[in-house]
Parts: structure tokens; sequence; C-alpha cells
């Protein structure tokens, strides 16, 4: 059986609080709903897509800490990558805290060292970009009261491919199953309760996300959005992708947070 939640025994998981690991348990839960799902749709090969099965799914939510935090944000992306059959929380982790992801540099890998920039900036309400430190300098702190985000992929199948594109088909079809009967991953979204959703270029993949309007695309670099819920609303800022060639301060910093704050000013 694959890694649904960190694994209990780790030091990873020793480092959630007593109510994290309440909400561990029902991502748990829910993970668990959704692998037999995907189980389900196996054919009689074992195959879903390609040669991807339930087995190869992989699974995230939230690091230590982030109910803790001043601003809760979760981070969308499309997919991970070369991590099927992993926990993607316990993949980056240690990644994070060594400062290398796979074999580069935290500081010189645009996807994760944007994501420390922006977390940063709104939890130490620092939106001078020139002062926020580099990432190697905030991993110390990275899964601790200071500092902690939440991350999911929007497919839950990771990109086995040595091609730096996006693998659309299988996206797609996680996607897909992901929402055709029950909507998995608002389901997700709703137990990470974030004040903020920054999700990265998947405006294409909103409908099945949920019941979502946009409220402001004044801004050319990101949009917002609302996730309208039976419980609540979620802001959504849709951006371009963090791995896109865009200066951090022209495309990601200063856009994302001038148009959180206009429409979050409460948490400012």
């Amino acid at each position: 059986m694959i890694n649904l939640i960190p694994d209990k025994n780790s030091d990873l998981f020793k480092m959630y609080t007593d109510f994290e690991k309440e909400r561990l348990a029902e991502l748990e839960k829910l993970f668990l709903d959704w692998y037999n799902f995907f189980k389900s749709n196996e054919s009689n090969s074992g195959a879903i897509i390609r040669n991807f099965s339930a087995d190869d799914m992989s699974f995230d939510g939230f690091y230590p800490n982030y109910f803790e935090q001043r601003i809760k944000i979760l981070y969308i992306a499309r997919e991970g990558r070369g991590i099927s059959g992993e926990n993607y929380l316990e993949i980056l982790f240690p990644a994070y805290k060594d400062n290398f992801i796979g074999n580069e540099h935290i500081n010189k890998h645009e996807f994760h060292r944007r994501i420390f920039y922006l977390t940063y900036g709104f939890l130490k309400k620092e939106f001078n970009f020139q002062l926020v430190p580099n990432a190697n300098d905030i991993s110390p702190i990275m899964g601790t009261k200071e500092f902690s985000f939440a991350f999911m992929n929007i497919s839950k199948f990771s990109n086995e491919n040595d091609s730096y594109k996006s693998d659309y088909e299988i996206i797609n079809k996680s996607v897909e199953l992901s929402s055709v009967k029950r909507n998995f991953i608002q389901e997700e979204i709703k137990i990470l309760n974030p004040d903020i959703i920054i999700t990265m270029n998947l405006y294409d993949y909103f409908a099945a996300i949920g019941n979502i309007k946009l409220i402001d695309n004044s801004n050319p670099a990101v949009h917002a959005f609302e996730l309208l819920t039976d419980e609540k609303k979620y802001l959504i800022l849709d951006s371009f992708h963090f791995s896109a060639i865009k200066t951090e301060k022209d495309f990601f910093f200063d856009p994302i947070i001038e148009v959180a704050k206009k429409y979050k000013s409460e948490l400012f």
C-alpha cells in the first residue's frame, strides 16, 4: 500500500501538533477513498491509463505547523515529478531542509524558491521583495510555527518523463477521475481550509475543482477568483506557473501580494 500520509513513526509526523494529527487522519481517510476509487477504475491489466495504476498515486497535504500560521496558504500545482507511489511531503520536506531539490540548490530552483519567497512575504508581512531572505536562509524555519504552508497537486499521478513538459494525458485522467462522481479535489481543500489559495495556471481545471467565479482580472499577472462551497468562500489567486521564465518580483511576488491584500485586507 502506498503512503497516504507521512509515516506515523517518522520524525516528520512527530512535528505535527495534536490538532494537525487529527487533520492528517481526515486526509488519510479521504486519500484511502480516493485510492480505492482509482483502484476500481483499473482495467483487467491493472492499469488506469498507459502503465499508471492506483499504486502510482502520490498524495500531499500540509507541512507541520501549517494550522499555526497567521495566514494559511495553500499552493496548488499540476503534478509531481518522479515520485510515483511516494508521499509528496515525505520527499520534499527533507529536500527543503537540505536545500537541494534533487541535484539543484533551492536558491536556483524557480518553483520552490518562489513558494518560499511568497510564503515568507505573507507570513512576515515583508512586502519589500529586496528584503526577503534567500530560500536557503528560510529553510531552517520550515515546518515551524514561524513558517509553513500546504501544498497539493491537482493530479495525483506523477510525471515520470524526462521532458520538462507537463504530462497532460495523465493530468487530465487523474482530474477526471478525481471529480467525476465525488469531488475529492474540493474535499482536500476543505480539510486544509486555507485563507488564500494560490494556483499555478490552473484555470482550465477550475470546473473540476468546483463552483468558481472570476472576481478580478485587472492584473495581467494574477487573476482573482472565488471558490464557493456549502461552508464558505475561498479566495483563489491564479498566477503563471511557478517554473515560468519570468522575474520573481514583477510577475509573482508583487502582483500576488497586491491582489491578496485587496481581497483579504483583514489578514494584513
